[in-house]
């Protein structure tokens, strides 16, 4: 049996879904259970331990397995990196009612209150990742994280700025996120 499970909640872009992604990218092994209805916020088990929350979840991830640079390497982008995440989660409410109501329901209100973090992800990708087209120039939890919101986004009516758009475009296009994409056909 694996160390690792997972069970997919049933959210047209699930928030498990980045923590399918981070143990893809950390490279553990995991088994995936049938899916529930949407969570409350990601959760994985560790040898039947649950692990809750996406910060938990990564950094749990990092100590496993550090080769697998799961987050920036320098101390200051680090820090950025677990920032964003904990802003995420701050913000989870907002985000978690848009995405379990699916791409549809994402409205000109929506759009004012995801246009600071639009501006936020531009500064980020301007500050730490010129060398890439992901958040820190690499692909790592952050981008994971994201992932579940960029899809909405991307099936939305929301307007993206062509630095937005492009950060989208490239996380739904990362080979990890094409292979959740295949198991998991979203609805």
């Amino acid at each position: 049996m694996a160390p690792y499970e997972i069970r997919a909640d049933s959210a047209p872009y699930p928030w498990s879904m980045g923590a399918w992604l981070a143990l893809k990218q950390s490279k553990q092994e995991f088994e995936e259970l049938a899916p529930t209805p949407a969570k409350q916020s990601p959760e994985i088990l560790y040898e039947g331990r649950p692990i809750v929350g996406f910060l938990e979840i990564f950094e749990h991830l990092a100590a496993r397995n550090p080769e697998a640079r799961t987050w920036p390497t320098e101390r200051t982008t680090v820090l950025h990196a677990r920032e964003l995440v904990a802003g995420l989660t701050a913000q989870w409410w907002m985000l978690r009612d848009v995405l379990a109501e699916g791409p549809q329901v994402l409205t000109g209100e929506t759009q004012g209150r995801l246009e600071p973090l639009f501006r936020q992800w531009a500064d980020t990708h301007k500050l730490f990742g010129r060398d890439g087209a992901y958040l820190f120039g690499r692909w790592n939890m952050v981008d994971a994280a994201f992932t579940p919101l960029v899809g909405a986004l991307l099936n939305s009516n929301v307007k993206l700025d062509r630095a937005t758009s492009r950060y989208c475009e490239a996380v739904w296009a990362f080979p990890t996120v094409r292979l959740w994409l295949a198991a998991h056909p979203v609805r």
